[in-house]
């Protein structure tokens, strides 16, 4: 900024609202999404936006947003090229592009005092103007008052010099979590602006070889990111699995691999310190949901192996994503095993999930029920010796009906071998009393039965007072219990 220029802090404030709104597309949010990411792709379309920016020092900060893929800067980028073909002799134009490339991190005249709390001033009244006009749209019983009175008394809490502010400023955070999770990030909203933002991708490469300068691109309402999209209709079933990834390029490569999976769809948004947050979902029409669903745990259990977190919460997340589709769509739930509200884990080689079972068998003491199931599943794992990786759930999983709420089966706890081509799921049924075998047997059956999941009674093993049946998660709807791995103490009920 000049040095003959001079601005109060307030016209700063002022100046850099109106610039950052005239850079944003028509399509708001998906379009600058669609554009970070086809920039980032585009050896085309990056030089386009590089060159469109005549400043050196400017261009350098516009790279960098690009590089971190920040669509929330987008509107940013956009309003200094169309800067550049402002008059650059007005000093409001002067001023509008240097607080744009101070907004973007780079480095003005401005003293970081001032820099401070322009930005301040800036990012609270921008959240206030969201929170007024977006909180009315949402399902939330939350609202803020829109007479200039309320406002006001607002902005005084939050600005006064003889105020602590942070009873407001936690008020604000905690209705923007909320509009957040009610509106902007809605797994619907977010799966469907994941299709639009596809859709604009291919369009925009479809129309490369028409050289369009990136201010056409901006401005001309027939632009790939302006144009009209015809209604999506919500294309899962309504069920996602929602994964945060506080690394970025981790969520990028879980994202690629899960986009492979036939019938799955996958959306990501960024929070804030750069959290990236993954929405799996499966498509409506799709014949083989539980098999795409062991895929998506099949990931997500591999990946938190390589990063030495086997009890991630992703994999909890995952594996009640699998059991909803296995267990034909019910609603599932894993009763912990601890006080701190563990339900499973999982481990690799036969050697260290035997020892994770012992010592949790240990905390058990106190209700015999639930250690005897327990060790019927440390039983069945000491005599396979496979060295691969298994999800132990030691805890009884409810299977209940999605609508009514009726619980329909309960097994005595359940083995997931991710990495297995068959009998890949070992479903338990424990008696802690003096029953036949014959008891064990027809109460798998019985629960077999309730989720119209296919079962032959010979194919269930039976040891003393306790069963087993192994499941192969097929391709199609048509997996099967089975018994093609058994373990040396098994045997046929006679």
């Amino acid at each position: 900024m000049d040095a003959d220029t001079c601005f109060s802090v307030l016209d700063a404030v002022e100046i850099l609202a109106l610039a950052t709104n005239i850079g944003q597309f028509r399509n708001t949010f998906a379009a600058s999404q669609a554009a970070v990411r086809l920039c980032g792709a585009s050896e085309r379309y990056g030089e386009s936006l590089y060159f469109a920016v005549d400043d050196e020092r400017y261009r350098t900060a516009v790279d960098e947003a690009v590089q971190k893929q920040s669509d929330g800067h987008f509107c940013v980028i956009n309003a200094l090229i169309l800067l550049e073909r402002c008059d650059h002799s007005l000093p409001s134009v002067r001023a509008a592009r240097e607080l744009l490339f101070m907004y973007l991190g780079g480095e003005t005249v401005i003293p970081q005092e001032k820099k401070d709390s322009i930005l301040y001033l800036f990012r609270q009244i921008r959240d206030i103007t969201y929170l007024q006009s977006d909180l009315p749209c949402a399902a939330v019983p939350m609202r803020i008052m829109s007479d200039s009175q309320s406002i006001a008394s607002l902005l005084r809490q939050l600005f006064s010099l003889y105020n602590n502010a942070s009873v407001a400023l936690q008020m604000i955070s905690a209705l923007k979590k909320l509009l957040d999770d009610a509106l902007y990030c809605d797994p619907a909203v977010v799966i469907r602006n994941e299709v639009i933002i596809r859709k604009m991708i291919r369009s925009a490469e479809g129309e490369a070889h028409q050289q369009q300068d990136w201010e056409s691109l901006i401005l001309s309402a027939d632009s790939a990111f302006n144009r009209t999209y015809t209604s999506i209709r919500f294309p899962t079933d309504g069920v996602c699995l929602k994964l945060t990834c506080p690394d970025r390029a981790a969520a990028e490569q879980l994202e690629k691999k899960i986009r492979r999976i036939r019938g799955c769809f996958v959306a990501a948004y960024s929070r804030a310190h750069g959290i990236t947050t993954l929405l799996v979902g499966l498509s409506k029409k799709h014949s083989g949901k539980a098999a795409a669903a062991f895929r998506v745990l099949k990931l997500v259990a591999n990946e938190s192996g390589k990063t030495a977190r086997e009890d991630s919460p992703h994999l909890l997340l995952a594996a009640k994503f699998f059991l909803h589709y296995l267990l034909a769509e019910s609603s599932v739930n894993i009763n912990p095993y601890e006080r701190h509200g563990e339900c499973l884990f999982a481990a690799r080689g036969h050697v260290r999930r035997t020892a994770e079972l012992k010592k949790r068998i240990d905390c058990m003491r106190d209700n015999p029920d639930q250690k005897h199931e327990a060790e019927v599943i440390l039983s069945y794992l000491c005599n396979d010796r496979k060295d691969d990786l298994c999800i132990v759930i030691p805890s009884s999983i409810v299977a209940g009906d999605p609508e009514s709420g009726v619980q329909l089966a309960e097994f005595d706890g359940m083995l997931v071998y991710p990495n297995r081509a068959d009998s890949q799921v070992v479903f338990f049924e424990s008696k802690n009393r003096s029953f036949k075998p014959s008891r064990a047997r027809r109460a798998l059956i019985r629960k077999f039965t309730a989720l119209a999941i296919p079962c032959e009674e010979g194919r269930i093993i039976t040891k003393e007072k306790d069963a087993w049946c192994h499941y192969t998660v097929r391709r199609q709807n048509s997996g099967c219990p089975s018994v093609a791995h058994k373990t040396p103490a098994d045997k046929r009920p006679e």
